[in-house]
C-alpha cells in the first residue's frame, strides 16, 4: 500500500467490515463499522474506494469470500489506505494477520514534518500535558480524541497490536520505545 501522507499523492482507501453472526451485538454491527469507517475517511480527507463485508462469519480463518476479494482488489489496484473498525474484524488469528501484513505492501514513509510534531506530541504527553494543551502547542491538526488514539497506539514505536498482543514490525518507529512506555505510564496513572 502506498503512504497516505505521501504530498500530492490520491488518498484511496478501502473499508473492509465483518460480523460473525447477524445477530451481533450494536456496537459491532455491519451498519455501526461502516458509519465509523466513513466518518473517519470523510474527516481525513479521504476517498472511500471500496467497501467489503463478510457477514455471518467468522475470524478464525481468512477463508472468506469478500475478504480474498480485498486481498485480490489491493494487488491489482493501489491503494492508500485500509481501514477496518478494529484489527480482529480482518482475522482473530494473530498469525494469519501478520502473514497478511507481511505479505501486502505496506509502505510506511515517514514524512519529517509530521513525524516531527509526532514525536514533540509523544514527549509534551510525557511531560504530563493534556491534549488540548499539546494540541494548541504543538498546532496538531488532529482532534483531540485522534491526540489521545496517537499517544496510545504502538504503532508508532514501530509496533503492532493485536488485542492485547503487542508485536515488534518490520516499519520504522517514530518515536522511541521507551518514550512510548513512559506516555502509557503517564496515561494509566490518570
Amino acid at each position: 500500500m502506498k503512504n497516505p501522507t505521501e504530498p500530492n499523492s490520491p488518498k484511496k482507501a478501502i473499508f473492509y467490515a465483518r460480523v460473525s453472526s447477524e445477530g451481533q451485538v450494536d456496537n459491532t454491527s455491519i451498519d455501526t463499522q461502516l458509519d465509523r469507517g466513513k466518518a473517519y475517511a470523510i474527516s481525513q480527507g479521504w476517498t472511500l474506494d471500496r467497501i467489503f463485508i463478510d457477514g455471518g462469519e467468522s475470524g478464525k480463518s481468512t477463508d472468506r469470500t469478500h475478504f480474498q476479494e480485498m486481498i485480490g482488489y489491493i494487488r491489482l489496484n493501489p491503494v492508500d489506505v485500509l481501514l477496518t473498525f478494529k484489527l480482529d474484524r480482518l482475522s482473530r488469528n494473530l498469525k494469519d494477520l501478520l502473514v497478511f501484513i507481511e505479505g501486502s505492501q505496506f509502505d510506511f514513509d515517514i514524512q519529517p514534518d509530521e513525524a516531527k510534531v509526532v514525536e514533540q506530541v509523544f514527549k509534551l504527553y510525557a511531560q504530563g500535558n493534556g491534549y488540548l494543551k499539546i494540541k494548541n502547542i504543538t498546532g496538531c491538526p488532529l482532534c483531540v480524541r485522534a491526540i489521545a488514539g496517537m499517544i496510545s497506539n504502538p504503532f508508532y514505536a514501530g509496533k503492532v497490536r493485536f488485542g492485547e498482543i503487542i508485536e515488534n514490525n518490520n516499519h520504522q518507529g517514530i518515536v522511541s520505545e521507551k518514550l512510548f512506555n513512559k506516555c502509557q505510564k503517564v496515561r494509566e496513572s490518570k
